[in-house]
């Protein structure tokens, strides 16, 4: 989920989300009304998370 002290710029009226499990490529051209944009912060969470996701094992403690 996506928090309101995420967004950089912007903020839907409705609730979003990231999922891990539905990782897609988008072009620039794809991109037709944007919702804002998030901090980096919230960027490497969303890394972590997919790696976690795709890799089991990169989440267990070393």
């Amino acid at each position: 989920m996506i928090e309101s002290d995420d967004w950089v710029r912007g903020e839907p009226t409705r609730q979003s989300y990231v999922s891990p499990w539905t990782v897609n490529t988008l072009k620039h051209t794809d991109i037709v009304q944007p919702q804002g944009q998030v901090t980096e912060a919230f960027v490497r969470r969303v890394v972590d998370e997919l790696n976690r996701y795709l890799d089991p094992a990169n989440g267990e403690a070393q």
